[in-house]
């Protein structure tokens, strides 16, 4: 094991300060049970439902949230940039499993540390508890809001969130194919049926969507295409890519 805060220099700015913050008060024996872990894109840090034993640390790079809908399908409903955590919700509330899926979206830096040690940090670390709670607090206000937004979305935003985020759950090569049917799409939505093939067959002429068969067909510039329409206050593109320092 290293001392965490040797690793701290070398990080970019913006990372560099916040987790020197963060370990300014470090307490005696937990930098033993840190230790730093390099992943490649596309790997999975953590899967959803496996037991909920450790805390990530991302230092650099960009971890993806992943979900996987009843029909098998997996979408990506969130992205983080460093400096973020991940785990702490559920040693926090004391859930046995991870909720959600961790995956690579770009070459990654982290510390790991076992859940336990990290609560143990928490109790005796006053600075690092309230650092964790703003940027907590701030990470779910944002969610709130965004709640908000959705509930009063129209059809056509919430089905392009919906495409978008498949694509970057299920892309490969620059392709996504989405094998759902119609109504689960509406399900998933909150729209009929009806409404949601119209709606389909509207992205399908604009060029934004294609089909081979029952499968949803998006490449890259069809993405491209769909984060443009996105609903403003999703930020596009931005609405899954974001760091706890910016999080609104």
């Amino acid at each position: 094991m290293i001392d965490p805060r040797t690793v701290i220099p070398t990080l970019p700015e913006a990372c560099r300060s916040y987790f020197a913050e963060l370990f300014r008060n470090l307490p005696a024996g937990v930098e033993s049970m840190i230790a730093p872990r390099r992943m490649r894109a596309g790997e999975i840090l953590a899967r959803r439902q496996d037991e909920a034993s450790t805390v990530y640390l991302l230092l650099e790079g960009r971890i993806r949230v992943l979900d996987e809908h009843y029909s098998g399908e997996v979408y990506a409903f969130a992205e983080f940039e460093a400096p973020s955590l991940f785990g702490e919700f559920e040693a926090f509330a004391g859930c046995e499993r991870y909720r959600a899926t961790l995956a690579c979206a770009t070459d990654c830096a982290l510390f790991s540390l076992p859940a336990a040690a990290f609560l143990e940090w928490m109790r005796r670390d006053q600075h690092a508890l309230f650092m964790r709670t703003v940027q907590i607090t701030k990470k779910l206000l944002g969610q709130a809001s965004s709640e908000r937004r959705f509930r009063f979305a129209s059809a056509q935003d919430r089905l392009v969130l919906y495409l978008t985020e498949a694509y970057r759950g299920g892309e490969r090569r620059g392709v996504c194919k989405l094998e759902v049917t119609r109504q689960e799409i509406a399900d998933e939505t909150g729209y009929c049926l009806k409404t949601i093939q119209r709606c389909l067959a509207a992205l399908k002429r604009r060029g934004l969507i294609s089909a081979e068969g029952a499968k949803i067909v998006m490449d890259a510039e069809q993405y491209s295409g769909l984060v443009a329409l996105s609903p403003t206050w999703s930020g596009g593109a931005g609405a899954a890519t974001a760091n706890e320092e910016n999080i609104p």
